[in-house]
């Protein structure tokens, strides 16, 4: 069905008769296939090139519509103290929208260690997007709830490298820790967690995110697994930027 919107789309865009744009009838529908059919075989390169249009236009029109949200939720962006995961005084700011049961999150943890002990200006924020099952919600809330021990990063590489995230999991996760458990599961389970749960989730909405991670550098959203190169590049033309 999406390629068939595409290819009226394309039609439209070269000419064929706006009539045609809104089938009423099975009939209207199978002419226009027909048209179809016969544009892609007379013409098929004016389709192709008509449909890459379209495509470049709805990207840009979306990448336009990414730096809008960027900058209407640049205040939530930056984070509380409790939210920066590293180098709170950083000069450019990394924010992550991450899953602990994301395998792509987990596969770019390594990566993302060595960038911020590398570059000390990167100030880390780290937004919950548990959007994988109710173990990624038991997860967040227990990165959430280890920040009021001053463990925030402790307990979410500590998740990051875990193979089980359920309730037994985060128990055994924070007891290697040393957290206060009785705080710990207090916490997990206060209103206050469930108010910075919701305003991630809100935010990531907003955001128009679909899937972890999501990164906003510089401004702009960075879905998906990022190459630690680009990472490096993007936060270098920040800084050039002031």
């Amino acid at each position: 069905m999406r390629v068939q919107h595409l290819l009226l789309a394309a039609m439209l865009s070269i000419g064929v008769t706006p009539a045609l744009a809104e089938p009423s009838t099975p009939e209207d529908r199978t002419a226009i296939e027909q048209v179809v059919r016969d544009l892609l075989q007379r013409e098929p390169e004016i389709v192709m090139e008509a449909l890459q249009s379209l495509q470049a236009k709805r990207e840009a029109q979306e990448a336009e519509q990414a730096k809008l949200a960027v900058s209407e939720n640049a205040e939530a962006l930056k984070g509380t103290a409790a939210e920066v995961a590293a180098n709170p005084n950083g000069d450019v700011t990394l924010v992550e929208f991450m899953d602990y049961h994301c395998g792509y999150c987990r596969r770019m943890m390594p990566a993302l260690r060595d960038l911020l002990v590398k570059d000390k200006g990167v100030r880390f924020v780290l937004k919950e997007f548990p959007i994988l099952g109710p173990d990624s919600v038991v997860a967040a809330r227990a990165a959430i709830a280890a920040r009021n021990q001053g463990r925030y990063w402790d307990m979410h590489v500590a998740l990051m490298e875990s193979e089980d995230i359920s309730v037994t999991g985060v128990q055994a996760i924070a007891a290697k820790l040393g957290l206060d458990m009785d705080k710990l599961q207090a916490d997990m389970d206060s209103a206050a967690t469930d108010q910075v749960l919701a305003e991630d989730m809100q935010l990531a909405r907003q955001l128009g995110l679909r899937g972890t991670p999501a990164f906003v550098l510089g401004g702009e959203i960075l879905p998906g697994a990022v190459p630690l190169e680009q990472l490096e590049s993007m936060i270098a033309g920040v800084r050039e930027q002031g």
